[in-house]
């Protein structure tokens, strides 16, 4: 099989394909997996087209080497095994011998590119200088193991081979150490070369070949016995991979396995010292709990203990730092958060014990400078109920702790439940165990609702469980009571938030300084996003809160959420419709639940100013995001929460409803959507509120929409009118712009056609004008359909052309508007005869059309791919596609576009 070699040159086995750029390419893949294209691109060629040139080298690469790489419109990736993959899962195994003999040169050794990118020399570097690094890490640990086996020629010819490793920068001042005494051992004459290279660093090694030969010499075996525990270990395989690797580089002396309460930090690190212990890689491996400690001024006598030492008159660190430095050893110390302040020991032990490796398990991290981080999440789990992870690592917890209680516990029966339990609980293993052991009394389905509903289920009673896991509460409550009354009181009001938050917010609704949220972060109370975004356990927010509602700050901090979300609406509400829209719906789509929060309040506690202010752009946010069903809900929440007797009330309640008009006419509802737009307008013309009028025109215009699908016509053209004259008379002219469309498609629709082509020709003047590039897409679709209707498919399908290349151009991100452009591709294409891209475009249209969530886009799509397929004389097809549409134009009373339909 061919295999790609980087170690020492570059070269395809069995392969006479030598071109050099091509094949860096493909070590580039080999080494970072899966790319995008783009990435690729950019990083090897620095100008002409990037893209094509990509491309040639992949065609280069299959027509001179065969199927090495797999490519598709967006990655790639390389198909085939490498040298380096291999030596890489040799390291990451800790299996030193095979990675020393499969280390056969430096990476990528003689290769140079003449128009490589620094960035890709600097890649090429860096990765020959790491890959060196961790090789000599490997030879001196075998020299050691062979030295203390007292096989001193084995030993020295590892040390010189990794002193002379080809591709290796400078030895680090540890590794000069270690090399030293292992030449001297082994009498080589490259020591006195290492102990002039340690004097450059102002160090001084002197050592005879006997006073070297010494240190390796075990006074007696060490025999280590690690705690067991009752219960089965449940996945985390990646996990005891990443950590198993990581605590093995080089340069790597300390981890902090960190994590919140319950998330199975202990359990790993216990698994982690087993496995280990099986492989042998360290004379010795030691599990030390620091449970019982209430100082951190026990823990050297406490280690001291633990080695079965005994204190005598030389100083504790010293008789620690004497013993540890003769082995290669791995010391987990268990439950660090409430000794940080012992830390600094430990980083005194460190330092002048070179093979010693420690772990230790905390809520907060040490703050040492070796310190290296692995973060703990909980246990994968479904995120819905038809997720592939169905039988994940926390859904195979459940299932043996329940069977631990109840024998006859049946998964299958019970999954739906199940997923829900380890979906409440993100994953958190004491939470899944604690929820399992309930299954003796009760349903799966009552479980469910007892977490729902608190904290209170989820304890146990089981004597030989630790006092901080006997409940999640206790857990909890534990990592509570390390933090100040500070940090106390910024967590209870961070509790208030839905979804997560932002610095900003958390400073304003919290008063949380960037220290404050740093050290809850560090004490993994909550949690930092890649986007800087934070949140919390879902639990963990729950016992907060719970905290938050014993105390007075509730209704205050309550009122300074909605508060603070309800100006930021506010703020953003006149560009969530125009040239920014995108990214604002972005920003505001991670904040639903908040906004909903806020929503709440505000009809609570009747901010009527608030509720009408801001029904619009919850309108739009919602429309942009497809959550037509979550925006109506709203709203008539809001509405029930009003007083229809109180004069006050009126202009939100018009608001309220011309919206929720909207709403239901995206939902193909349009009896129900000009029953509520005319409610609307009855409120407003009882309204005194200056903004009035443009809360009318809305309702005009939303009630023509919907009567124009019922097919009343001209009481759509009434209403058009109406919201025209108005807008005029305060001189909204993109409003205006907007009904005059309307009105163009209803002429359309009758069969004027020359007077809808003219009026949508004006405005895609006026819109270019004003730069409102999603309504000239608009416009340019509407003379597409016109065009179309009369059989002109060439302009038509130049039209539908030039609005998709400025959807593209503006970085227009509508599903909406996408949608109407692939189903009008597809008509005009069908109708030239391209079936291939006709049928293309029109199954874009069906799914983006679902995105929306809109019956109205959804019946659109169906019905014109209903028509192509007609056309083509796929009947049976076009069948299906017609009956969905028609079964969503009938259920909305659609009669303008059924009586369409039955014509096509």
């Amino acid at each position: 099989m061919t295999q790609l070699r980087t170690l020492g040159g570059l070269s395809l086995e069995s392969s006479l394909f030598t071109r050099p750029k091509p094949l860096v390419l493909l070590t580039y893949l080999a080494l970072e997996c899966t790319q995008q294209r783009k990435h690729l691109a950019e990083l090897f060629w620095q100008d002409g087209n990037r893209m094509k040139s990509l491309s040639m080298a992949f065609t280069l690469l299959r027509q001179g080497a065969g199927d090495v790489v797999d490519v598709d419109a967006k990655q790639a990736r390389i198909k085939i095994p490498s040298d380096v993959s291999t030596l890489l899962e040799a390291l990451d195994k800790s299996d030193w011998e095979s990675a020393a003999s499969l280390y056969t040169g430096a990476f990528l050794e003689g290769v140079v590119l003449e128009d490589w990118s620094s960035e890709l020399e600097e890649w090429v570097y860096q990765t020959r200088e790491y890959l060196a690094e961790r090789v000599q890490y490997a030879l001196l640990n075998l020299a050691e193991a062979f030295a203390r086996r007292q096989d001193f020629e084995a030993a020295t010819r590892f040390a010189e081979r990794a002193y002379k490793l080809p591709g290796l920068g400078a030895t680090e001042v540890t590794n000069l150490k270690r090399l030293y005494t292992l030449l001297c051992a082994g009498n080589s004459l490259l020591a006195p070369d290492i102990r002039k290279e340690a004097e450059s660093y102002s160090i001084a090694l002197q050592l005879t070949t006997e006073e070297a030969r010494i240190l390796f010499k075990t006074e007696k075996p060490l025999k280590t016995t690690l705690p067991m525990r009752g219960t089965s270990f449940v996945g985390r395989d990646i996990e005891l991979n990443e950590l198993a690797s990581l605590i093995h580089k080089p340069k790597v002396s300390l981890v902090t396995l960190l994590g919140p309460a319950g998330v199975g930090k202990t359990r790993l690190a216990l698994q982690l010292a087993h496995e280990q212990q099986k492989l042998e890689t360290f004379d010795g491996v030691y599990f030390i709990s620091l449970e019982a400690l209430t100082n951190a001024n026990q823990i050297p006598a406490t280690l001291i203990s633990h080695f079965g030492l005994q204190q005598g008159k030389i100083e504790i660190l010293k008789q620690l730092t004497d013993f540890l430095a003769k082995y290669h050893l791995l010391v987990i110390l268990d439950n660090f958060e409430p000794l940080i302040e012992g830390a600094i020991f430990l980083s005194q032990l460190l330092s002048p014990c070179p093979n010693l490796n420690s772990l230790t398990t905390s809520r907060e991290t040490l703050k040492l400078e070796e310190e290296h981080i692995f973060k703990l999440e909980g246990l994968t789990f479904p995120e819905t109920s038809v997720d592939e992870k169905m039988f994940s690592d926390a859904v195979q917890l459940f299932k043996e702790r329940a069977q631990q209680v109840k024998p006859s516990f049946d998964l299958e029966s019970n999954l739906p439940e199940v997923i829900r339990i380890c979906q409440l609980v993100e994953g958190l293993p004491l939470g899944v165990e604690l929820a399992a052991g309930w299954v003796r009394l009760m349903s799966c389905k009552e479980i469910v609702v007892e977490i729902e509903s608190g904290l209170e289920l989820l304890s146990t009673t089981a004597q030989n469980v630790p006092e901080r896991h006997h409940s999640l509460k206790a857990a909890f409550r534990y990592s509570w009571q390390l933090l100040s009354p500070r940090e106390q009181e910024v967590l209870r009001k961070l509790s208030v938030f839905r979804g997560g938050f932002r610095r900003e917010a958390a400073s304003e609704v919290a008063n949380a300084t960037i220290p404050i949220l740093a050290s809850l972060v560090d004490k993994s109370l909550i949690r930092v996003t890649a986007t800087g975004r934070y949140d919390f356990h879902p639990l963990l927010q729950q016992f907060a809160h719970e905290k938050l509602i014993t105390t007075d700050e509730e209704v205050n901090v309550e009122k300074d959420h909605a508060s603070y979300f309800s100006k930021l609406l506010q703020r953003k509400k006149n560009d969530i419709s125009r040239v920014h829209q995108n990214e604002v719906t972005d920003s505001l789509a991670e904040e639903l639940g908040n906004l909903e929060e806020m929503w709440d309040y505000l009809c609570k506690y009747q901010w009527v100013d608030d509720i009408a202010n801001l029904a619009t752009i919850m309108f739009l946010l919602h429309f942009n995001l497809g959550r037509l069903s979550e925006g109506t809900r709203l709203s008539v929440k809001a509405r029930a929460a009003l007083n229809k007797n109180n004069p006050k009330h009126y202009f939100a309640l018009g608001s309220l409803c011309v919206r929720e008009a909207g709403y239901l006419k995206y939902l193909a509802l349009f009896i129900d959507s000009v029953s509520l737009a005319e409610e609307g307008l009855k409120y407003l013309q009882q309204s005194t509120h200056p903004d009035v009028w443009a809360k009318r025109v809305t309702g005009f215009n939303e009630a023509g929409v919907s009567l124009y699908h019922l097919g009343q016509f001209q009481q759509a053209m009434d209403y058009y009118q109406q919201a025209i004259d108005l807008a005029k008379t305060h001189k909204d002219l993109r409003s205006v712009k907007v009904f005059e469309s309307n009105q163009a498609n209803l002429w359309w629709h009758l069969g004027e056609n020359e007077k809808a082509h003219s009026i949508q020709t004006q405005l895609v003047l006026c819109y270019k004008h004003l730069e409102s590039w999603e309504f000239v897409i608009g416009s340019l679709c509407n003379l597409a359909t016109i065009e179309w209707s009369i059989q002109n498919y060439d302009v038509a399908k130049t039209l539908l052309e030039e609005a998709h290349l400025l959807y593209n151009q503006k970085n227009i991100r509508s599903v909406s508007t996408l949608c109407e452009l692939m189903g009008g591709l597809g008509i005009v294409y069908g109708c030239l005869g391209d079936i291939g891209k006709s049928k293309t475009h029109h199954e874009k249209a069906i799914v983006l059309a679902k995105e929306t969530s809109s019956p109205l886009y959804e019946s659109s799509a169906s019905l014109d791919f209903a028509y192509t397929l007609t056309n083509i004389g796929d009947t049976s097809k076009a069948e299906k596609y017609l009956k969905h549409s028609i079964a969503i134009l009938w259920a909305g009373s659609d009669r303008g576009r059924l009586l369409m339909a039955l014509i096509r």
